[in-house]
């Protein structure tokens, strides 16, 4: 894991804590049904995981399409 990526990790799981945080006091506040909880407290961790996964997978397309041009280039001077 890429130093970069730590920190993105970290940045991401940082916005979700202070968002879960804040919308968990605005629904104490307003009394919201419990069965809002459960489905917030999901969401939240489904959509913080894919959009970890979303750039764990872009990240690695653009390493693999960098090696591929460096692939390349490295072939046409062969020619």
């Amino acid at each position: 894991m890429k130093k970069n990526d730590f920190a993105f990790i970290f940045i991401v799981s940082l916005i979700a804590g202070i968002i879960w945080i804040a919308v968990e006091l605005l629904m104490i506040k307003l009394q919201f049904p419990r069965h809002f909880y459960i489905i917030w407290r999901i969401s939240v961790v489904v959509v913080t995981c894919g959009i970890t996964v979303w750039h764990g997978f872009k990240e690695e397309d653009e390493s693999v399409k960098a090696r591929q041009e460096k692939y390349n280039r490295k072939n046409r001077r062969k020619d």
